[in-house]
């Protein structure tokens, strides 16, 4: 919810991947892997207003998800490795609208979060350029995640605020095959005892009167605790900050909305330390904050808008960069066409 959900180690700034890995040379192998997961769920929530500008609302959901690698080319997984998993979580959030213009309010929500078909049973060096093995015996990663927040919209301001903080447990992550686990070289993903996430979110924006124009900022400020075993530690590859500033354009043209999108969007420096780096043989890795050039143009068009066309402008500046280590550097300088339409 907070991620939040970033860039290549220092050595890695500036450079691509190396050459000489790609095509796959003759002898290299190929493993493949079919996998489906399956997933069932029902939700139920209700809403009560209360005197005194206060309003309830409280809702449950319950999970069931089934995954299965029914087939494999690799020599380290087998046909038939399977999970099943079911869970009901719960939310309960309240607000209070007793100041003009301004929403206060408050929630408890519970995560659930089941590790995907990759994480469970596929072996992969895409990104850093050692193996990352599946584990099919992770558990779904369970989190408490309390929020507090204010939003404030007149005359074409808008701010919105939200502290939040989250504690989770069986935290999805990866370490080294020198740990101890079922595996050689490279990576596996594990469950960690627990993870604790705090921080701030932030929306300002300012429509200017009279014009067409609307400059906004939206930015994360977040640290993470990862805790295994007796091992803890801050380094966990998420930045300090984050966010987007820019400027919106919106007007209507001849029956069609336009709109058009220039902002940089960045991240501050990130570090990942990996647990007991002596047997490891690995540091802490580090990825340089980064910033990119963006710019996006569209409109709606149809009898009822329902037709909408874009073109992405990214990364103008040609950034060479990574969003996280354990991700594949991110594309350079590109262009991206979108249209959708409603029948």
């Amino acid at each position: 919810m907070h991620l939040l959900k970033v860039v290549p180690p220092s050595s890695y700034v500036g450079a691509l991947p190396p050459a000489n890995r790609f095509p796959l040379k003759v002898g290299d192998s190929v493993n493949f892997d079919k996998a489906t997961m399956q997933t069932a769920s029902a939700f139920m929530q209700d809403e009560w207003t209360l005197p005194n500008d206060f309003k309830l609302i409280a809702g449950v959901r319950y999970y069931h998800v089934n995954s299965e690698l029914e087939k494999t080319s690799g020599g380290k997984h087998k046909a038939g490795e399977n999970s099943t998993h079911s869970r009901f979580v719960k939310s309960l959030g309240l607000t209070w609208t007793g100041l003009d213009h301004t929403t206060i309010r408050a929630g408890y929500s519970e995560g659930y979060v089941m590790p995907t078909l990759l994480e469970q049973f596929t072996d992969s060096r895409a990104g850093r350029g050692i193996t990352l093995h599946g584990n099919p015996d992770l558990s779904p990663e369970r989190s408490q995640n309390y929020e507090l927040g204010l939003r404030y919209q007149n005359r074409g301001v808008v701010f919105d605020g939200t502290l939040f903080y989250t504690k989770s447990k069986q935290y999805i992550t990866f370490e080294s095959c020198a740990n101890g686990h079922s595996c050689t070289g490279g990576d596996i993903y594990v469950n960690a005892d627990k993870a604790k996430s705090y921080g701030l979110e932030l929306l300002a924006e300012y429509w200017i009167e009279d014009t067409p124009y609307t400059p906004y900022l939206t930015t994360t400020l977040m640290r993470r605790k990862v805790t295994m075993d007796d091992f803890s530690t801050y380094k966990t590859d998420v930045p300090a900050i984050s966010g987007q500033l820019g400027v919106r354009y919106e007007r209507s043209f001849a029956g069609t909305d336009l709109w058009a999108d220039g902002f940089v969007q960045a991240a501050s420096k990130t570090d990942k330390k990996e647990r007991e780096i002596e047997k490891s043989g690995k540091v802490s890795r580090h990825l340089s904050g980064w910033s990119t050039l963006n710019f996006a143009v569209g409109g709606n068009f149809g009898d009822e808008g329902q037709h909408r066309l874009a073109l992405h402008l990214n990364n103008l500046n040609n950034r060479h960069y990574r969003a996280s280590v354990d991700e594949m550097p991110a594309t350079g300088r590109n262009f991206v066409v979108t249209f959708n339409t409603s029948l």
